[in-house]
C-alpha cells in the first residue's frame, strides 16, 4: 500500500455557492472508493482539479512520484474518422497488437476496433475508453459516471475488470449496485465538506443515517440541559447567597455543545395516482415484426401483459429495446403482425430525449396545468409538482431556465398527470439523482397500473420488475425466474470472459470463434449478399439525413434525426458483426 494522492485545505467557490471548505483526502494504490453526493455538489470539480484542469481557490493537492492516473472522462478528443484501434494506438503510442490485446477485455473484437469511433454507440465508446486508460498502466483510477450508456451485460464486465484492479480507484456513480459491487471505501461530498468511511456505501449510508439521528438525540438533550442552566443563572445570578452557584452553573454551560447535524438536502416524495386498474389482458402482441423499412429488428414477437405487471425490457445496446417499445406505443409503425391493446387501456410515454421538447416560455405551473387537462384539480398539479422538488416559487420558473434532470422530473411529472393506467418509460432514471431515481422506483412498485419500462440502472429494475422481457439476436422472449434470473445469466457470463490475447504475431487477428449454424454454402452466400445490400442501404440513408441535418432550424426536429442516426448506426453495426461471422462460417465449410 502507498499514498499516491492527498488534498491538502482544498476552497472552491463557484457562482457564489462554496463546494469545498477546507477539505482534506488522502488516496492510497490499493483502494477503491466510491465517490457519492447530490448532483452539483463538485464531485466531477474535485476529480478535474485532481487531474489537473482546474485549480481551487485555495489548497493544493499532493500527487506522488509514483503515481499513474487514469481518468475516465465524461467525453473524449475523438479525431474525426479515425478507427477505434486508431486512437488506442495515438492515445497510447502502443503498437496495434498490444492495443488490441487489452481492448479484447472489453469485448471489443476485431470488427469494432476497426470501426470509426463516430459509428459507435455510447456504451461502445466508454468500453474503448477504458482500454485506453488501462494501456497506460495506471495505478490509480477517476471513473466519472464510467456507467453512463453501458448496458447491463457490459456494466458486469467493467465490476469484474474493476474487481480485479490491482490497483486504487476514486468512482463517481448514481448506481448504488455498482458502487456496492466494486468499492469498499466510501467518500461522501456534502455542503463543501468531505466524510469518509472504510466500509461499502450501503452501510455507510446507514451509519451516516444513525449518526445524524444520534446527534439529534444528543442535542434535544443537551438543549434541555442548557435551558435548565440558563433558568438556574438568570435566577441566582443577583443574589449574594447563590452567585457563585450561578457562575459554576455557567462554566459549566460554556462546556456544552451541540452537535453539528449535517442538513439534508430536499428528497423527492413521489405519489403516483391511484388508477382504474385493468381486469383482462392489458396487451396482445401476435407476430410481431418490428424494425425500420426493409432492415428486420425482431420478428415472431408474442407477448401477452397481465394487469399490474411491470416489464422491464432487457438485452444489449442495439439490440431494439427502445424499437420494441417505440413500436408498441405507435411512434414508429410495426412491419408485421399485430398490436392489440385492451379495453379501456390509456397509456402514456416517457422517451429518452422527451424532456428536450419542452415549450421553453411555459412556466412549470402552467405546463403541468395544462397537462393535467382538467383531470386533477390546481392542489393536485402543485402536489405532484412538490413530489418532483418543485416548490414554492420554483413552480413559476420558465422551463427553458432548467437544467437536464429537471426537465426530466418535470417530464416524469407532467406523465402522472395524464391519468395513464399504463406507463411506457425509456430510461426514467437518465438525469435523475440517486435519491430521486429512488424515490421513482418506490412510487412504481406502488403503482397499481401497468408498467413496460427500459432501464440500465440495476438498482432501479430490482425494485421495479415484476418480469424480464430480453431483447437479443432478432427474438423478444420472457424470461423464466425474471429479473434475478436474467441477473444470474449475465454475471456468469462476464466469469467467462476470455482474456487472452486476440493477435497473432505481427498484426494478424485470431480467428474469432462463431457457432455453427449447420447452413450449406448456397443459403450462406445468399445471406451475405443480403447483408451487404441492407449495410449499403444503411449506409446511404445515413449519408442523406446527415447531410440534412445541418440545414435543420427546428432543434426539435434535429434532436429526431440525430437520435435517427443514431438508431442506424447501432442496426448497422448489427449487421456487420453479421456478415463478419457469415464470412467466418465460410471459412469454416472450405476447411
Amino acid at each position: 500500500m502507498g499514498q499516491v494522492l492527498e488534498l491538502r485545505d482544498l476552497e472552491l467557490t463557484l457562482g457564489g455557492k462554496v463546494l469545498f471548505d477546507r477539505i482534506n483526502a488522502s488516496f492510497t494504490d490499493d483502494k477503491v472508493i466510491g465517490f457519492i453526493g447530490r448532483n452539483g455538489t463538485g464531485k466531477s470539480t474535485l476529480c478535474r482539479i485532481i487531474e489537473g484542469e482546474e485549480l481551487p481557490d485555495y489548497g493544493e493537492v499532493y500527487r506522488h512520484n509514483s503515481l499513474r492516473l487514469g481518468y475516465l472522462k465524461q467525453h473524449e478528443g475523438f479525431l474525426e474518422n479515425e478507427t477505434a484501434l486508431d486512437f488506442l494506438m495515438r492515445d497510447s503510442n502502443m503498437p496495434d497488437w498490444k492495443c488490441a490485446q487489452i481492448a479484447n477485455k472489453f469485448l471489443i473484437n476485431a470488427a469494432t476496433i476497426n470501426t470509426t469511433v463516430n459509428q459507435l454507440s455510447g456504451g461502445w465508446r466508454t468500453r474503448l475508453k477504458l482500454a485506453a486508460l488501462m494501456l497506460h498502466e495506471p495505478n490509480f483510477l477517476i471513473l466519472d459516471e464510467p456507467t453512463n450508456f453501458l448496458d447491463l451485460r457490459t456494466q458486469l464486465l467493467l465490476e469484474h475488470f474493476l474487481q480485479n484492479f490491482q490497483g486504487g480507484a476514486l468512482i463517481i456513480s448514481h448506481d448504488r449496485a455498482f458502487l456496492q459491487s466494486t468499492c469498499s471505501y466510501t467518500l461522501e461530498l456534502a455542503h463543501g465538506k468531505i466524510i469518509n468511511m472504510p466500509c461499502k456505501v450501503d452501510e455507510f449510508l446507514e451509519k451516516r443515517k444513525e449518526q445524524i439521528e444520534h446527534d439529534k438525540r444528543t442535542n434535544l438533550t443537551k438543549a434541555a440541559k442548557i435551558k435548565q442552566l440558563q433558568t438556574f443563572i438568570e435566577k441566582n445570578k443577583a443574589g449574594a447567597n447563590t452567585a457563585s452557584q450561578a457562575r459554576s452553573k455557567q462554566k459549566q454551560l460554556d462546556r456544552i455543545e451541540l452537535a453539528e447535524v449535517a442538513a439534508h438536502e430536499a428528497l423527492a416524495n413521489i405519489k403516483l395516482p391511484v388508477v382504474q386498474p385493468q381486469r383482462k389482458i392489458v396487451l396482445e402482441v401476435t407476430n410481431l415484426t418490428i424494425g425500420y423499412d426493409e432492415l428486420i429488428i425482431a420478428n415472431k414477437i408474442s407477448l401477452e401483459i397481465e394487469p399490474g405487471e411491470k416489464i422491464a425490457v432487457c438485452g444489449d445496446n442495439g439490440q431494439g429495446k427502445t424499437t420494441l417499445i417505440k413500436t408498441l406505443s405507435g411512434a414508429i409503425p410495426e412491419l408485421a403482425g399485430e398490436i392489440k391493446w385492451g379495453y379501456g387501456v390509456s397509456y402514456g410515454v416517457y422517451a429518452q430525449h422527451v424532456y428536450s421538447s419542452l415549450p421553453e416560455e411555459q412556466s412549470i405551473r402552467d405546463y403541468l396545468i395544462n397537462k393535467a387537462q382538467g383531470i386533477e384539480s390546481d392542489k393536485r398539479v402543485l402536489d405532484i409538482a412538490a413530489g418532483f422538488l418543485f416548490t414554492g416559487n420554483e413552480v413559476d420558473k420558465k422551463i427553458k431556465v432548467l437544467s437536464g434532470g429537471e426537465r426530466a422530473r418535470l417530464s416524469l411529472a407532467s406523465l402522472f398527470l395524464s391519468g395513464a393506467n399504463v406507463l411506457i418509460l425509456d430510461e426514467p432514471s437518465n438525469h435523475l439523482d440517486v435519491e430521486t431515481s429512488e424515490a421513482l422506483a418506490s412510487a412504481l412498485n406502488e403503482y397499481n397500473g401497468t408498467v413496460i419500462f427500459v432501464s440500465h440502472q440495476r438498482s432501479f429494475t430490482e425494485k421495479v420488475a415484476t418480469a424480464v422481457v430480453e431483447v437479443s439476436n432478432g427474438r423478444v422472449f420472457r424470461i423464466k425466474g425474471g429479473y434475478p434470473t436474467y441477473l444470474e445469466k449475465l454475471e456468469q457470463e462476464a466469469d467467462q470472459v476470455d482474456t487472452q490475447e486476440v493477435l497473432k504475431s505481427g498484426s494478424k487477428f485470431e480467428k474469432i470463434k462463431t457457432k455453427t449454424i449447420g447452413r450449406e454454402r448456397f443459403e450462406t452466400e445468399k445471406k451475405i449478399s443480403t447483408t451487404e445490400r441492407q449495410i449499403e442501404k444503411l449506409d446511404q440513408q445515413i449519408i442523406e439525413i446527415s447531410e440534412k441535418l445541418p440545414e435543420i432550424d427546428d432543434w426539435q426536429k434535429a434532436a429526431e434525426y440525430a437520435q435517427k442516426i443514431q438508431e442506424l448506426q447501432n442496426n448497422k453495426e448489427i449487421l456487420e458483426l453479421e456478415w463478419i461471422e457469415l464470412h467466418e462460417f465460410m471459412e469454416e465449410l472450405a476447411d
